[in-house]
C-alpha cells in the first residue's frame, strides 16, 4: 500500500497508508474526510518525524545485522570445511601409522 501526503503544518493525519498534515480549518477537514477511515491516527509533525527518524535508524541496524549475519554464517562455514579438512588429513596420517608398523 503506497502512502500519500498532503503536507501543510501542524498536525497529521494517517489513515489506510495516506498521510494528510494541516493546519487550521484543513486540520477540521482533513478530520470529518478521515473519520470514516478504520486504523485513523492524528499525530503531531513532531512525533511523525520522530517516527520517522526511529523507522530509519531501524531500518540501517536491520540492514547492518544482515550483513553481519551473512559474513558470520560465511565464516562458519569457513571453519567447517577448515575442520573436514583437518579430520580427514588426521585420517590419513593415523591410517599411514598404522602402515608403518
Amino acid at each position: 500500500m503506497s502512502a500519500g501526503r498532503f503536507a501543510c503544518s501542524g498536525w497529521v493525519f494517517a489513515c489506510s497508508g495516506w498521510v494528510f498534515a494541516c493546519s487550521g480549518w484543513g486540520v477540521l477537514a482533513a478530520a470529518l474526510m478521515l473519520a470514516g477511515c478504520s486504523g485513523c491516527q492524528v499525530v503531531s509533525r513532531n512525533k511523525l518525524t520522530a517516527c520517522e527518524t526511529q523507522h530509519h535508524s531501524l531500518s540501517e541496524q536491520n540492514k547492518a545485522l544482515l550483513a553481519e549475519n551473512e559474513n558470520l554464517k560465511a565464516h562458519s562455514r569457513q571453519v567447517e570445511d577448515r575442520l573436514i579438512r583437518a579430520e580427514e588429513d588426521l585420517a590419513s596420517l593415523d591410517e599411514r601409522s598404522g602402515l608403518d608398523r
